[in-house]
């Protein structure tokens, strides 16, 4: 039985108030969880195939499988021991980190110190999370987790439209790819709350087209970090201060 509000979102999709199919949760949401979850598999071997997994580049890759990990256990039992709102947060925690660092002596921030300030802000969210589950939404925003998703955001689109005369590689689309599936996934979770659930489409629009426009939204927020990073770090305007990183 699923219990208490901070273990259980408000509403995780138009699911909740169907019949259980096979005794799960939301059953053809848990499906394509599993899908979407392996897709990840794909940066990770992106990552390892232009050698660019270092202690940042894990931290990303962890919290990204955490993040789809938690949306599929959700999905399958109706509780979460981590509030996919923190969970995207740690995510863009770590994203802001592994973009920092990949500038090394350029960064806004020293490595050490930035490593410090993440590390250290996403273990007291975690230990809320285990020891005051009610309080981890709060704990987030008092860590000031929003401003790093603006940071990756502001980011992330500054160095890819920079460089977006020089590059062949189409990161700045993929950074405006990244921004509108955001807009598209707020504006079609505010659909399925609103009317959707009313609707014939109940059971399958989480499922299906949700859970596509949210791996385009990682998808390209992925290929425009991992371009701009691979590309700064080929291109000699980090070639010093690698003993500092």
């Amino acid at each position: 039985m699923v219990s208490s509000h901070f273990d259980q979102q408000e509403f995780v999709s138009c699911e909740d108030q169907l019949p259980r199919l096979h005794g799960i949760y939301n059953y053809w949401c848990s499906i394509s969880g599993v899908i979407i979850l392996l897709l990840q598999l794909r940066p990770v071997a992106l990552i390892m195939r232009q050698h660019l997994l270092d202690m940042d580049a894990a931290l990303y890759l962890a919290s990204l499988l955490l993040l789809f990990y938690l949306n599929l256990h959700q999905h399958a039992t109706g509780y979460v021991p981590i509030d996919l709102d923190t969970g995207g947060c740690i995510h863009s925690m770590f994203l802001s980190l592994w973009l920092n660092n990949s500038l090394r002596s350029k960064s806004h921030i020293p490595c050490t110190l930035a490593r410090i300030v993440v590390i250290g802000a996403v273990s007291v969210i975690l230990a809320t999370c285990a020891w005051a589950p009610s309080q981890q939404s709060s704990m987030t925003n008092m860590l000031g987790a929003p401003l790093f998703a603006l940071y990756t955001i502001i980011t992330m689109g500054v160095r890819s439209y920079r460089n977006k005369e020089k590059s062949q590689d189409g990161r700045f689309t993929w950074w405006c790819g990244a921004v509108i599936s955001l807009l598209l996934v707020q504006a079609s979770v505010m659909l399925e709350k609103t009317y959707v659930c009313d609707t014939v489409a109940a059971r399958l629009f989480h499922a299906t087209f949700i859970h596509a426009v949210i791996v385009c939204l990682f998808g390209c927020i992925f290929a425009c970090a991992i371009r701009i990073i691979a590309s700064e770090r080929s291109s000699g305007y980090i070639l010093n201060d690698l003993k500092e990183c």
